[in-house]
């Protein structure tokens, strides 16, 4: 007697795989209604998942608010920009601002009234938790010009941070691993918020790996107490990766710091694929993508906490060609919008990323920029506003050539929230600080990156590359007038005033220090 009969066909495993298959991938599995004990009982779907269905509301719900898209120029690869347009004023939020010490000569002309928050950018770190005092982050902190900054910002009722920063993953894991350098930062630094009338630190160290997470939290969650108790007034912010809220792997433990400090300064830049022309900050459909951030962000702290950053910048590669995300001949080269939209090329729009973009050619070499402009800025302080977090924030103050267009996008119609006032410092005979004294070997920061500017007949200066962006290499051709852009490998351009971006590497100094 056959048994074919009671097995299964290939056809019915592979339907019933295929059932399997839908089942497992569904939002969710609803089971039987006919179990009253298990009607509501569902498998539910992953974290991600979930994340990637409020990130398409949430895009779904400020295209139509914020921009009328134009028509197309004929090749559906470069469409044109879309114009913005506000269905009406976004609710007024925080606007946060770093001032770079190499644009201190310029900050006159910051306008301050429409931010609520400036920092200056920085004093570096150095291995066993001292300031350092050779670079040209300190000789920016003693200058006229930011006492001067100082008291603008603080007449139109801006909180003044001060930024710490360590941007070298060797010195960031000396940092990370010392016992006494919580309390010698904090020792260093508090003194130095009285002395000028800062409002807080604002701590970014920027390093990559898990090796480093642990004592990045400790020694972060340490500065903060101590900053916190010298004067409760005082704020404390992080600035953190665009991925590391949903980065169980990175050096920020976003949950874990979050009872310690203020709030998270979200960099929401530098997400591009160096290999291949990319946005570096895009809205969506990207992984990492500001959407993608601030659904992971918000899943795990209080929007109240966070500050969307966005970038004045973008990032230049010479391509094969002029198609978008064409074949890269070389590694990406950071730009202020400034120096973008002065070289007056063609302006595209990438649908997918909603990220501006251009390609253009100087002699026979194509370059390909993605860069941001008021269209995706508004974008990205809609979508801030959509997910309700405190505000957005920009890197960095004059890479934009201060422009209207680029401030107007940041306020989206609304004015900036001002909630701050000077509140009296305590009696400094009141506050125990940590004493410590030590004369070591750190490795820091000591190059300055100044404005570089090329003419007919300039000869390069040394590129280097760090988290924040970049400087370049420049050389020029007489015979060539059209403006464009730098790159980081040996190969020959035209450059206009380039300003950059970075501070410089690092190298090692010996340096002294007491409280």
């Amino acid at each position: 007697m056959s048994h074919t009969r009671n097995l299964l066909r290939p056809w019915q495993i592979f339907v019933a795989l295929l059932l399997m298959s839908l089942c497992l991938s569904s939002s969710y599995v609803l089971v039987s209604a006919s179990e009253p004990k298990l009607r509501d009982m569902m498998i539910p779907i992953s974290t991600a998942a979930k994340e990637r269905i409020i990130e398409n509301k949430a895009i779904l719900a400020i295209q139509s608010d914020v921009v009328a898209p134009k028509s197309g120029t004929g090749d559906q690869s470069h469409f044109a920009p879309p114009l913005i347009h506000l269905s009406s004023p976004l609710a007024s939020h925080q606007i946060f601002g770093f001032a770079p010490y190499w644009t201190l000569g310029q900050s006159a002309q910051f306008q301050l009234q429409d931010y609520s928050t400036i920092s200056y950018f920085s004093l570096s770190v150095g291995a066993n938790g001292s300031i350092v005092t050779t670079d040209s982050g300190y000789s920016g902190f003693n200058s006229p010009q930011l006492t001067a900054l100082i008291a603008r910002a603080h007449s139109y009722s801006d909180r003044v941070m001060l930024t710490v920063s360590c941007l070298n993953q060797t010195t960031l894991e000396a940092l990370t691993s010392s016992a006494s350098a919580p309390n010698l930062l904090s020792s260093q630094v508090i003194p130095l918020l009285k002395e000028k009338g800062f409002d807080g630190i604002n701590i970014d160290f920027e390093g990559q790996g898990d090796g480093i997470r642990n004592g990045l939290t400790r020694l972060i969650t340490t500065v903060s107490t101590l900053v916190h108790s010298a004067n409760p007034n005082w704020q404390v912010t992080v600035d953190s990766y665009a991925s590391s809220a949903g980065d169980p792997f990175g050096p920020f433990d976003i949950a874990s710091l979050n009872p310690a400090v203020d709030g998270f300064f979200v960099m929401g830049y530098d997400m591009e694929n160096p290999d291949v022309p990319s946005p570096n900050a895009p809205l969506s459909n990207w992984s990492p993508s500001d959407v993608e951030a601030l659904a992971e962000y918000t899943n795990v702290i209080s929007p109240s906490k966070i500050i969307l950053g966005i970038p004045f910048y973008g990032y230049d590669w010479t391509t094969l060609d002029g198609s978008r995300n064409t074949i890269s001949m070389g590694s990406p080269t950071a730009l202020s919008y400034q120096d973008i939209v002065s070289g007056g090329h063609p302006q595209y729009w990438d649908p997918t990323t909603s990220t501006p973009w251009t390609s253009y050619q100087v002699g026979n070499q194509w370059h390909e920029t993605y860069y941001d402009d008021p269209a995706s800025v508004a974008l990205k302080v809609a979508l801030a506003n959509y997910f309700h977090v405190a505000g957005v924030g920009v890197w960095a103050l004059g890479m934009d050539g201060n422009s209207q267009a680029m401030l107007d996008a940041l306020l989206g119609g609304s004015v900036p929230e001002k909630n701050y006032s000077a509140p009296p410092l305590p009696d400094p005979t009141t506050t125990t600080l940590p004493q410590s004294a030590t004369t070591t070997t750190t490795t820091v920061c000591t190059t300055t990156p100044s404005i570089s500017t090329s003419v007919a007949s300039t000869t390069s200066t040394t590129n280097s590359t760090t988290p924040k962006a970049t400087t370049t290499t420049t050389t020029t051709e007489p015979t060539t007038t059209e403006v464009t852009t730098t790159t980081k490998v040996s190969t020959t351009v035209v450059s206009t005033t380039t300003t950059s971006l970075v501070p410089p590497p690092c190298s090692t100094t010996t340096s002294s220090s007491s409280p």
